[in-house]
C-alpha cells in the first residue's frame, strides 16, 4: 500500500475524526473504507437521482389523479344533489297525480298531461340514475388508482430507504 499526504481544514479533519471515532475506525482506516467505497457512493448517487426521477414521476402522476378524483367528486356530488332534486319532484307530481285523481275524475285530459309529465321525469331519474351510477363508477376507478400510486409510493420511500441505509 502507498502512503499519501492529505491537507484540509482542520474543522474538516476533526469531522472526519469524529465520523471515524462512530464508525470505531483510525483516521487512516475511515479514509482509506471512504476511498475504496466511492464508486459505490457513484452508484448510490445514480440510483438516488433515479429514484427522484421516479418520485417526481409518481408525484405528478398522484397529483393528476387526485385532480381527476376531485373533479369525479364534483360531478358526483352534482348528479347526487340533481337526483334528490328530480326524486323530490317525481314525488311532488306523484302525490299531485294522485290528488288530480282522485278529485277531478271528470278532467281526463289534465290527467293525462301529469301522466306525461310524470313519465319524463321518471325518463329524467333513470338517466340522472345512470349518471350517477356511471359516476361513482369512475369515482371508484380513480380512487383505487390513488391507492394503487399511493402504494407505488411506499414501495418507493422503501427503495429510498434502502439507498440510504447502504451507505
Amino acid at each position: 500500500m502507498k502512503q499519501i499526504t492529505l491537507r484540509v481544514q482542520e474543522e474538516v479533519k476533526e469531522s472526519l475524526e469524529d465520523e471515524a471515532a462512530e464508525d470505531g475506525q483510525t483516521l487512516s482506516e475511515y479514509m482509506r473504507t471512504l476511498i475504496e467505497h466511492r464508486d459505490e457512493d457513484t452508484e448510490d448517487a445514480v440510483e438516488y437521482e433515479q429514484l427522484q426521477q421516479d418520485h417526481e414521476r409518481l408525484q405528478s402522476e398522484h397529483n393528476r389523479l387526485q385532480q381527476d378524483h376531485d373533479r369525479l367528486q364534483t360531478d358526483h356530488d352534482r348528479l347526487k344533489q340533481e337526483h334528490e332534486s328530480l326524486k323530490q319532484q317525481h314525488s311532488n307530481l306523484q302525490d299531485e297525480h294522485k290528488s288530480v285523481t282522485e278529485t277531478l275524475t271528470d278532467k281526463r285530459v289534465e290527467a293525462a298531461r301529469l301522466q306525461e309529465a310524470n313519465e319524463r321525469i321518471q325518463s329524467d331519474l333513470d338517466r340522472v340514475r345512470s349518471e350517477r351510477n356511471s359516476a361513482q363508477a369512475r369515482y371508484q376507478e380513480a380512487n383505487t388508482k390513488l391507492k394503487l400510486h399511493n402504494s407505488e409510493k411506499d414501495g418507493f420511500f422503501s427503495r429510498l430507504g434502502q439507498v440510504f441505509s447502504r451507505g
